[in-house]
């Protein structure tokens, strides 16, 4: 595909991950808009729609190409005591994206969806075929269930549509941009902001065992899968991809090595009143290898110190 003057749309192209696929793309020169409410994320230069996708039907120029990553996106907090509300929202945004893109018959439609998806006990690493096995983990069960929904949604839009489609299901982000609240942030940048603001001689809290693992795959890397996908018509079928790895991290192992890159330290207490969530996560990326010929290969230490530099030098999204 060349991406030069293509007309592409970024629903949630100002948040934490569809900013680095916006830089990517225009550093393609395509002809890129974003959609988004900036209710989140404010990475934005360049032509914004600001639409509130949970009440109103973006306008996507016919034969574009749409990727779809505006979600409400929180982490496990959050996501365990407010399953409705996750659930509501997310439903509302892909339904008006849906029927956007029925309407405006794009010449790809891009559906991003979760690793979110997955039962609390499929097997790891992961394949696509477990996305549709039982009820979506417990702790993100309405954000889980609103992504499986989108998926079908997409799967229905190609079959019956004939709209080229791909379907991705992201595990695990992270890296610059990320968001460091504590209400909804994912894990390591919380443990950032935690290992940040210790007082000396104060322990670090963990939640869960600390035992449970995770393959954090960097944003940059999400962003250039999602592009070779883009420019392979194999991947347009309407059928899941994960974007992924499978090198898994525990949780109390990430928490020592942020506390190392920040030249911190502090004895680890985990609190065992809080879940784990899953107890493993990490993708089967047999089909992605197939497709492109790579996986994201970030090393963490390198995506952490990145990551600590935005947070030391007061770039961060608190």
């Amino acid at each position: 595909m060349i991406w030069q003057d293509k007309r592409v749309v970024v629903t949630g192209g100002a948040g934490f991950i569809g900013s680095h696929l916006v830089d990517l793309l225009r550093s393609k020169r395509a002809n890129v808009s974003i959609v988004d409410d900036l209710s989140r994320g404010k990475n934005v230069s360049g032509r914004l729609d600001n639409v509130d996708l949970r009440y109103s039907e973006p306008v996507f120029p016919y034969g574009s190409i749409v990727f779809h990553l505006a979600a409400k996106v929180t982490g496990i907090h959050y996501n365990r005591d407010h399953n409705f509300d996750m659930m509501q929202q997310n439903l509302a945004i892909n339904w008006n994206v849906s029927e956007a893109v029925r309407k405006s018959r794009p010449a790809l439609y891009v559906c991003v969806s979760t690793a979110c998806v997955y039962p609390h006990n499929a097997p790891v690493p992961t394949p696509e075929s477990a996305g549709d096995i039982g009820d979506p983990e417990p702790t993100n069960f309405g954000y889980g269930v609103a992504k499986w929904v989108s998926e079908q949604q997409a799967k229905y839009i190609y079959r019956e549509y004939e709209i080229p489609t791909m379907i991705v299901r992201f595990f695990n982000a992270f890296g610059p941009r990320d968001y460091y609240d504590n209400e909804t942030s994912h894990v390591a940048p919380a443990l950032i902001k935690r290992v940040h603001e210790l007082e000396e001689g104060e322990p670090l809290a963990v939640w869960g065992t600390g035992l449970q693992s995770r393959a954090l795959v960097d944003a940059r890397d999400i962003a250039n899968a999602l592009l070779m996908l883009a420019e392979n018509k194999d991947a347009h079928n309407g059928e899941a991809v994960n974007i992924g790895h499978e090198q898994e991290i525990t949780i109390n192992g990430l928490a020592s090595m942020i506390m190392n890159l920040s030249g911190k330290s502090a004895d680890i207490v985990n609190d065992r009143s809080m879940p784990d969530g899953y107890p493993r996560r990490a993708a089967d990326t047999t089909k992605l290898r197939s497709l492109i010929g790579w996986v994201p290969d970030m090393p963490i230490e390198t995506t952490l110190r990145d990551m600590i530099a935005e947070f030391q030098a007061g770039r961060a999204n608190l």
